[in-house]
């Protein structure tokens, strides 16, 4: 019942601001450019071996850091979320595409899809929400209301933890214990 109210209070949240929904859309069309960039380009990366063991609170940890970082790229009008973002899924693709030459694409889509279905949302939604003053500026060009801004970010972000801590457990507790 209570995933119901918090689904009910995103799309909620979601179809009220326009803003944000242009936001998801700019942010996923450059990180499916910048990832699809990545798993064309030759790999820098050696794998030697997928992880066995991961710690919970180090990948939330990581993930969370990761997370606001883009949320707080806010306040330099996207520009930080952007740049961290598309970096971020350039080296992504690159990184798969040399397990998958090692492996193959049924080893890593087994290994990799169980979490990247919570933890690339979460990416995508907080560099999202760093380009809500951007976008504000040049749809609105006027002062933002601050009140509902800093609602709206409190809302996101608990979003994004939730996420966070989703794709944490899944990775630490599923993805990590299939074999390569």
């Amino acid at each position: 019942m209570e995933n119901l109210v918090i689904m009910q209070q995103i799309c909620k949240f979601s179809c009220k601001n326009v803003l944000f929904k242009r936001a998801l859309l700019i942010m996923t069309a450059w990180s499916l450019c910048v990832f699809l960039v990545g798993t064309v380009l030759p790999g820098i990366f050696k794998i030697s071996g997928l992880n066995e063991n991961i710690d919970f609170f180090q990948l939330f940890f990581h993930n969370s850091l990761i997370s606001l970082f883009l949320f707080f790229g806010v306040f330099s009008y996207g520009i930080v979320s952007f740049l961290v973002s598309g970096i971020n899924f350039l080296f992504f693709g690159m990184q798969i595409r040399a397990a998958v030459d090692k492996y193959s694409f049924l080893v890593v889509a087994k290994r990799i899809f169980s979490h990247a279905i919570f933890e690339v949302p979460s990416i995508i939604i907080s560099s999202s929400f760093g380009l809500i003053l951007l976008l504000h500026f040049f749809n609105y060009r006027q002062s933002v209301d601050w009140h509902r801004f800093f609602k709206n970010s409190f809302f996101i972000f608990t979003v994004v933890a939730f996420l966070n801590l989703a794709a944490a457990l899944v990775e630490t507790f599923v993805s990590s214990r299939w074999s390569l």
